[in-house]
């Protein structure tokens, strides 16, 4: 037989695989606290597996080559990595560990990565796995800048600095080592926003006058929930978005969202008694403070959609609104 005709019996168990291991690293992943940009996988084309047997000098490449299927794993932070490698071997059976991060040169950034060559593991077991269980496949854990850098060495044709001209090794040398600096840099901002949020949760802790802390994401994440903790907890990306919605009605402090909450924390449960969530009896902590903001500010209710079941409600119980309309 053919290569091509091996391949082509082949495929349909490389597919499989492909799903398989997809679907055992998202699972894995998910049970983390990592913030993960993607997970994304592929069965190898024909004619690359041919390109690399000329390469490599395989004299069967179906057999001989370990990335017939190849997953790439891209979190954001450097810090991520160790725990990602973790999840790939209580996941599956690791045949190799090649770490071409630690220790490598900046220059090299771009093809940095921890390649990981592996087999399906002991909970893939059993006459549908009976196929699969032999085929080697390759993940590969990057951040996500080492992905961005990768991509675009990857577009310009150059697999290593060997193959960069020499006219370009300078400046080529040069964005690797800006992006190796980014790559910490961005671990750093992430670990001083940890911080930030620790100490906006210590300063309602100390009793600090609301009024006094400033409108941002940490100081309203931490006083939605210490105000709401009976309520879902709030989303980072639904946070920062409450706060522009908050800044664009002028507020500064989370003082004067806590004032909107106090003045209208009764009318908003008569309203949340009415019109509840569609999918929960309750709404989330972000949610009331939006029921709050579109019971108090018509403009806020028309633009997010409020209307007209507030403007109804509203009509139908001015006894609850004690002068505060706007």
């Amino acid at each position: 037989m053919s290569l091509e005709d091996d391949y082509s019996r082949l495929r349909p168990d490389l597919e499989r695989l492909d799903a398989e291991v997809r679907f055992g690293l998202t699972r894995a992943l998910s049970s983390t606290r990592l913030k993960i940009h993607s997970v994304t996988s592929r069965v190898k084309a024909l004619d690359s597996i041919e390109k690399k047997a000329t390469t490599k000098g395989y004299e069967d490449p179906l057999q001989q080559s370990p990335d017939l299927v190849g997953a790439r794993v891209v979190c954001l932070f450097l810090a991520d990595l160790p725990s990602v490698k973790d999840a790939v071997y209580r996941t599956f059976q690791v045949l190799e560990d090649e770490d071409k991060v630690s220790g490598g040169p900046v220059s090299e950034f771009g093809y940095m990565s921890h390649h990981l060559v592996c087999r399906l593991g002991q909970d893939h077991s059993g006459p549908r796995y009976a196929e699969l269980g032999e085929i080697r496949f390759e993940i590969q854990c990057r951040t996500i800048l080492m992905d961005a850098w990768a991509n675009v060495s990857h577009h310009l044709a150059y697999k290593g600095m060997a193959s960069v001209p020499d006219d370009l090794q300078r400046d080529f040398a040069a964005l690797s080592g800006l992006f190796f600096v980014a790559d910490r840099q961005f671990e750093q901002l992430a670990d001083a926003a940890d911080q930030v949020q620790k100490d906006a949760v210590e300063r309602l802790n100390d009793g600090e006058p609301l009024h006094s802390i400033r409108l941002d994401h940490a100081n309203l994440g931490a006083w939605l929930s210490a105000t709401f903790p009976n309520r879902k907890p709030a989303d980072d990306n639904d946070v920062s978005a409450l706060v522009e919605e908050v800044a664009a009605l002028g507020f500064e402090t989370i003082g004067q969202v806590n004032d909107q909450v106090v003045q209208w924390q009764n009318v908003a449960k008569v309203y949340e008694e009415e019109y509840p969530p569609g999918n929960a009896p309750t709404y989330a902590s972000i949610g009331i403070v939006r029921v709050t903001l579109a019971l108090a500010f018509t403009e806020y209710r028309a633009t997010r959609g409020f209307s007209p079941n507030v403007d109804l409600f509203l009509e139908q119980h001015p006894e609850l609104i004690d002068g505060r309309r706007d």
